[in-house]
């Protein structure tokens, strides 16, 4: 190897920064596409995913490129330290964080588990991942910076098009972590409708020892609950219902794959219909249909043939069960004081009751061998348990101890394992626990396993698939929207933070280079559509790009400078409240304001404010006192 004699960093050159920029892309692309395959349902609680394989591909070939062009330069006779041109070691380090920080991110699931919701965006490894990027991507931008101090000249596309690609990007990876305050990620300055706070409700699937939690149903206008396997773990029958403002809308069972495609609806009754279960052969669906004036129990074939009412009580009926031999059902009967297990024939005959402890009981579910069923029982107090009973009504046992509300249990196919949801201090989640250690005070806390660790899902209806490998269930989130002040007040501040971290990057630009025009337009519309993905509020992004397209407009009629201060300081007024004025437009289009005109207005003007302070950050009125004003 040639000694390390040489002084200066290898030329650098537009080839390198228009190849970095481009993989800079492929980094962010990735990065955004994780971050829609979380939101739409693809993936919510696994590392070794196809997203995140898009997302760290992109950062190895940057990896590669780099250090294969730094091992080049070292054999010249380079020094390691210069070995890549001036601008591009940080971005060296930065990939090196950034797959030190993917393996730190793997081992602190693995400690603490999966993050939820904020949780996601502020752990300190994907912070880490987040500095680590912006380091990688912004190599382009030291490079011509350096360029530029030997007195060379750079104007046009060609030569500028790597520096507002990488700002742009370097703004997306912010942006992306601070979704939670984007007017564009969270449109919360939209109107509140009965939609907005509302609950909405998916199916989910896990596996059966807690990982790769996978949202199977994703919509924006429909609530899916109460999911039961086929027997031959194909299909999946569930409740769907459309969400209406005047919360009328009746719900209908829909079949669906087992990986969530191919729904399509079974029923079309009156009223609403729920907690299905299918029949051992997989022939017929049991289900409760739900009027003003009844809730019985039905059975349909699977082709949507041959309705049959099976109960015709006259108090309201849950949970249908089919014994593993296909010949009978459990139910539950309610009255005013208490709900009671029944027992029919799979065609709705000789129903006998199995329970008489005056309690509400309900959930019930066949062990696999037939010899028994498994159910919840609450007492005066809401105080509520899993209970056995053998399938002659006798021997019943009360299996959970916990001082936690218990309901819902679930028998895994082998019939050693029971999962169930436990309630307790205003958090739900899916357990499960070994048969032979229910009951026992000394090894039951020990023994029982929390598989969701899910804080910001209300969970309900858990079902082992036919093969034991994975768990369905379904589940409620929080109100989507929070009350209308504190929705109004973190709306104006969103709109403000991203303001000033908006016009940082602008300004900082504009102070050092002469952008070539629709740069700008092309800054605010890339990072609006990317900012879109995550709610699909792609019409919201149509406000980025106008203010990219006036923005670019004065920039060219204006020509601000360091020089020129206080044209400097209008146009650092000027482009905040533009966009917010525009994003108020395209949300009154699109989704109505409730907001008044003492609201809106002066938002408009104090985003003007936070982009003339930055302004000021920029272009200190101190230093420009000096200089003429114009």
């Amino acid at each position: 190897m040639i000694p390390s004699t040489r002084p200066e960093y290898p030329k650098s050159s537009l080839r390198f920064d228009w190849i970095v920029a481009g993989l800079s892309a492929w980094i962010v692309g990735g990065l955004y596409l994780d971050g829609w395959a979380h939101h739409h349902g693809k993936v919510d609680d696994s590392f070794l995913t196809p997203w995140h394989a898009a997302l760290y591909s992109g950062v190895l070939v940057m990896f590669l490129f780099l250090f294969l062009n730094q091992a080049r330069n070292t054999f010249k006779g380079y020094p390691l330290q210069r070995s890549l041109p001036k601008g591009y070691l940080l971005s060296l380090i930065g990939v090196a964080l950034f797959l030190l920080g993917g393996l730190l991110d793997f081992l602190w699931h693995a400690a603490f588990g999966v993050e939820l919701d904020l949780e996601a965006l502020l752990s300190p490894t994907h912070l880490l991942l987040a500095t680590s990027g912006v380091l990688m991507v912004s190599g382009p931008i030291r490079a011509l910076h350096s360029r530029m101090q030997t007195g060379e000249v750079f104007t046009g596309w060609k030569k500028l098009g790597p520096l507002v690609l990488c700002a742009t990007f370097i703004l997306s990876i912010i942006t992306f972590f601070t979704q939670f305050a984007h007017p564009i990620g969270y449109p919360m300055a939209g109107k509140l409708t009965a939609i907005d706070q509302g609950r909405f409700s998916d199916i989910y699937l896990i596996n059966s020892d807690g990982t790769s939690q996978t949202r199977l149903t994703s919509t924006l206008d429909t609530n899916a609950w109460g999911g039961a396997w086929s027997p031959d773990g194909r299909q999946i029958v569930f409740t769907q219902r459309e969400i209406k403002e005047d919360n009328n809308a009746q719900s209908a069972l829909y079949l669906m794959n087992g990986d969530g495609s191919g729904v399509k609806q079974l029923t079309d009754m009156p009223g609403h219909e729920y907690l299905p279960d299918w029949s051992p052969d997989g022939a017929r669906i049991a289900f409760v249909s739900s009027t003003q004036h009844a809730q019985q129990i039905y059975a349909i074939n699977v082709d949507g043939s041959n309705l049959q009412q099976l109960t015709e009580a006259t108090n309201p009926t849950f949970g249908p069960a089919w014994s593993p031999d296909g010949k009978k059902i459990v139910y539950a009967l309610s009255t005013h004081t208490s709900s009671e297990l029944y027992l029919m024939n799979a065609d709705g005959s000789d129903a006998t009751q199995l329970t008489s402890n005056g309690a509400y009981n309900g959930g019930g579910v066949w062990s696999p061998d037939g010899q028994q069923i498994a159910f919840h029982s609450s007492d005066a107090n809401n105080n509520s348990d899993i209970y056995l009973i053998n399938a002659d009504g006798s021997g019943e046992k009360r299996l959970t101890v916990s001082s936690a509300d218990e309901y819902s249990p679930a028998w895994s196919p082998d019939g050693r394992q029971i999962a169930f949801l436990s309630w307790e201090d205003d958090v739900v989640d899916i357990y499960v626990m070994d048969v032979a250690a229910f009951g026992l005070q000394d090894t039951e806390e020990s023994q029982r396993r929390n598989l969701t660790h899910n804080h910001a899902l209300e969970i309900n209806s858990p079902e082992w698939s036919p093969d034991g490998k994975t768990i369905l269930f379904s589940a409620n989130g929080h109100t989507t929207l929070p009350d209308l002040y504190t929705n109004q007040s973190l709306a104006v501040a969103g709109l403000l933070f991203q303001s000033a971290l908006l016009m940082g990057i602008v300004l900082t630009l504009i102070k050092n280079w002469t952008l070539p025009f629709g740069a700008l337009t092309l800054m605010f519309t890339l990072n609006g559509f990317l900012m879109s993905v995550f709610h699909d509020e792609y019409v919201l992004a149509l406000s980025m790009f106008g203010a990219g397209l006036i923005a670019d407009s004065l920039l060219a009629w204006l020509k601000p400078s360091a020089q020129r201060h206080v044209r400097f300081w209008l146009l650092a007024f000027s482009v905040p409240a533009l966009f917010c004025a525009l994003y108020f437009l395209a949300l009154q289009i699109t989704q109505g304001m409730d907001w008044a005109i003492h609201l809106w207005l002066g938002t408009i003007f104090l985003t003007g404010i936070i982009g003339l302070l930055v302004g000021f950050l920029v272009v200190s009125p101190l230093s420009a006192a000096k200089e003429p004003p114009f």
